[in-house]
């Protein structure tokens, strides 16, 4: 009978922990609210130990927003359309990715004051997550898995 309520007792309490740190933190909270007061259908969710993330629609854009557990804001990423990307990653995809499909273009700000520019880019089943700068130089690339199994 111990054992059970004791159990019990660290179950409950395991369960109120997992509540807790779900709540967004009121700093976090407060500079989403000061960064992006127009921000409709906001939903949050805890990227990592370090970093909550909000997803919300502003200005007819789907938008999401990284802050740390102080409430500093990191980066924003906001969906655009292809045709937004800047000539210089259009080009760098020509003639670093030739033949490959454009998808999910997002412009990402930094904290720092730099813009930058992800897309995925698929050809088959090969498949990658791939960040540019502004002036089309690539700054990272990143292999993504297969998620169907078809």
């Amino acid at each position: 009978m111990k054992k059970l309520s004791l159990g019990i007792i660290l179950a409950l309490f395991g369960i109120t922990v997992a509540c807790a740190q779900q709540k967004v933190p009121a700093e976090v909270q407060k500079s989403f609210n000061e960064k992006f007061p127009k921000a409709k259908s906001v939903k949050w969710e805890m990227e990592n130990a370090s970093e909550w993330e909000a997803e919300f629609k502003m200005n007819g854009k789907e938008k999401s927003a990284g802050f740390d557990l102080q409430g500093n804001w990191q980066q924003t990423e906001t969906e655009i359309k292809v045709a937004e990307l800047p000539d210089a990653i259009t080009n760098a995809i020509k003639t670093q990715f030739s033949g490959y499909k454009v998808e999910e273009p997002e412009m990402l700000e930094m904290a720092n004051g730099e813009v930058a520019y992800e897309v995925e880019l698929e050809k088959g089943k090969e498949e990658w997550e791939v960040v540019f700068a502004t002036d089309g130089s690539l700054k990272s690339k990143k292999q993504l898995q297969d998620d169907n199994e078809d």
